[in-house]
């Protein structure tokens, strides 16, 4: 009689604040009359649980205290401790109870939140034996546990049987490039390519594990076409597009399989509605089929704007000159620009160009990486901004924070100038945008001792990076270079630095004075060759009507293209120079900018590189770097 009056007194409440003391009134009377009375903890309990799972657990307590066996409401009292994250009490009552599925399952999601790997591994073999079917949440968390104990034959257990039923993305992939089956750990991130994470994941994978992919890969078709539509999507993704590069390059693609990617990559470049990412398409599509007349643009550039300086630094031979590029020359980056991908502003000192500042902001407009060294002495408050807004990388050429030091080298610099300057720099970083800005240090004879110093500073105004780079005299007597017994002082001071761990330090100093031309990746038949032969500044007459694109049958029977800078690569300059990356030779045209990618120069150039005639190629070029790789992807 008690038990019915309560119930109907509980469906009746409207307010729980106003009633809660009646309520406990009313369970110690019952209490007193009825001592071995347990339902209407019960039936209180349900009342709090959607209210007060506090109120709702300290009723279903009392239940289980004077020996209630229901085991529902012990199990629900379970789920009510784990909801108020008393884990241990939860532990400690579903221990006690019937090993059914639903209390597996509970125990299973305790054990997991827990972290009580020993309590897991328990229930996991208990779940396996009952053939337990279990959600995707818990999986991956007890796949994950297998992962890091390494205890990979029971982690492939719950993959191979729910890899149909559940996404498990980050499970399977990890799982399968874990055991070398790379292109499968693809295939799994391309079912989940709208996750964003996924598609960064992509080009990791790629990128890092891009050998053993096309050693096992039967079909590269289908990630190329992944990889184009994430270019796509978004253009401005270099690891998108080195991926594609590796992809292409790694491995020879002939016959069937190179028409159909041609045809794919064409297929991407017609239907693009991105200038870049349509380029990008074509250029790739033109390099496979090894073409020398080329429909695609420039990628990336190099270009030396002006040979005008404002300082007259003591290590530099180029000052002197005033010239700056033409009209025409602007014209043609202008109409460039919205197909490259990266472009490397170049002096003298840039910001003695007048246009620079229209330039970084159509390229910034048109999501070009940009970069560019400057002295930093002419830098206002609005190139400030753009270099901020667009991202831009910057170079500082300090060689010095000791202001006689400094003066000395930078001939016509003022020390008070520089510090200015890198203030502004640093409060707008600090206090509106984030700036990308480093120092790169010519190490000499005059500052070798101040590397210390120079790092602290780097630390002080916020550098990203600092590089100290060798001094290279320009003639022998000079008394600018370093002793090898100084270099190695240098080197101990930098090796200091980058434990302390405060910044990114690079460095080229070595105490080897020549770096060995390097005979293991396909240079070997340079000095015999008698193809082709590219003098400096040479001067042809423009006619390209004798050039032919290689012939279809003929395309396979040439090895992959040691060096992709032709075809992608463009650097020009203020004297109408050409080059393909800094160190290359230079090619003295007189055609019109908008005729100098397929210029006849530049097809001999290409058309040499093509059949491995390396006469066309400088010293420096050729010895600069690791050429097994980027040249093979076309990266400046």
């Amino acid at each position: 009689m008690e038990l019915n009056k309560i119930k109907e007194y509980l469906k009746n409440i409207k307010s729980i604040d106003l009633e809660r003391n009646k309520i406990s009134s009313m369970i110690k009377d019952i209490e007193k009359k009825y001592p071995e009375e347990k339902d209407v903890y019960i039936e209180v309990s349900k009342y709090y649980l959607d209210k007060d799972s506090k109120e709702s657990i300290k009723y279903l307590e009392k239940y289980v205290t004077k020996g209630g066996d229901n085991e529902e409401v012990k199990l629900l009292l379970v789920k009510l401790y784990k909801q108020e994250e008393q884990l241990k009490r939860a532990r400690e009552l579903i221990k006690s109870l019937k090993k059914t599925e639903e209390v597996e399952i509970e125990s299973l999601r305790i054990a997991i939140e827990l972290k009580d790997k020993k309590w897991i591994k328990e229930i996991d073999k208990d779940i396996k034996e009952k053939d337990i079917e279990i959600g995707e949440k818990e999986i991956e968390e007890i796949c994950r546990m297998y992962e890091e104990d390494g205890e990979y034959d029971r982690e492939r257990y719950y993959i191979e049987r729910y890899k149909d039923k559940y996404k498990l993305p980050d499970i399977k992939y990890k799982y399968y490039e874990r055991q070398g089956l790379v292109e499968q750990a693809l295939k799994e991130l391309i079912k989940n390519i709208d996750i964003e994470n996924n598609k960064k994941e992509i080009v990791r994978i790629i990128n890092e594990n891009i050998e053993g992919y096309i050693k096992e890969a039967t079909d590269i078709k289908w990630i190329i076409e992944e990889i184009c539509k994430l270019i796509e999507e978004d253009d401005t993704s270099s690891e998108s597009i080195q991926a594609l590069s590796l992809i292409l390059r790694i491995r020879e693609i002939k016959g069937k399989q190179r028409k159909e990617i041609v045809e794919l990559l064409m297929k991407y470049h017609e239907k693009s509605k991105k200038a870049r990412a349509g380029n990008i398409f074509l250029n790739e599509a033109e390099i496979l089929e090894k073409k020398i007349i080329l429909k695609s643009k420039p990628r990336q550039m190099i270009v030396e704007l002006t040979t005008k300086c404002n300082l007259k630094c003591i290590m530099c031979d180029q000052f002197g000159d005033n010239t700056v590029i033409s009209e025409e020359c602007y014209e043609y980056i202008k109409s460039i620009v919205p197909y490259l991908e990266r472009v490397k502003w170049q002096g003298g000192e840039v910001f003695l160009y007048p246009k620079l500042l229209e330039l970084l902001d159509l390229a910034g407009k048109h999501g070009v990486q940009q970069e560019f060294v400057t002295n930093g002495l002419l830098i206002n408050d609005k190139a400030i901004k753009l270099i901020a807004d667009y991202n831009i990388f910057v170079t500082l050429s300090i060689d010095s924070f000791d202001k006689k030091t400094y003066e000395q080298i930078r001939v016509g610099g003022k020390f008070e100038s520089l510090l200015k300057t890198l203030a502004m720099i640093k409060n707008y970083s600090d206090n509106v945008k984030k700036i990308n800005y480093n120092i790169i240090v010519v190490v000499m004879s005059l500052n070798y001792k101040q590397l210390y110093d120079i790092f602290n500073f780097a630390v002080e105004y916020k550098f990203g990076t600092v590089s100290f780079q060798d001094y290279i005299p320009k003639i022998l007597d000079s008394n600018l270079g370093l002793s090898n017994q100084e270099k190695e002082f240098v080197l101990e001071q930098i090796k200091r630095f980058k434990l302390l761990n405060k910044i990114i330090v690079h460095t080229n100093i070595s105490l080897n004075h020549h770096n060995d031309f390097n005979t293991d990746i396909g240079f070997k038949n340079k000095k015999n060759s008698n193809k082709i032969q590219i003098e400096d500044n040479i001067d042809i007459e423009q006619d390209v009507s004798v050039y032919h694109n290689v012939e279809d049958s003929l395309i396979d029977n040439i090895s992959n293209i040691f060096c992709l800078s032709p075809w992608k690569v463009l650097c020009i300059d203020s004297y109408k120079n050409i080059r393909f990356a800094c160190l290359s030779k230079a090619i003295r045209c007189r055609c019109s900018y908008f005729d100098v990618w397929n210029c006849k120069d530049v097809l001999d150039y290409r058309t040499a590189v093509l059949h491995q005639d390396y006469s066309v190629c400088s010293e420096p070029c050729l010895n600069n770097g690791d050429y097994s790789l980027k040249t093979k992807i076309g990266i400046l």
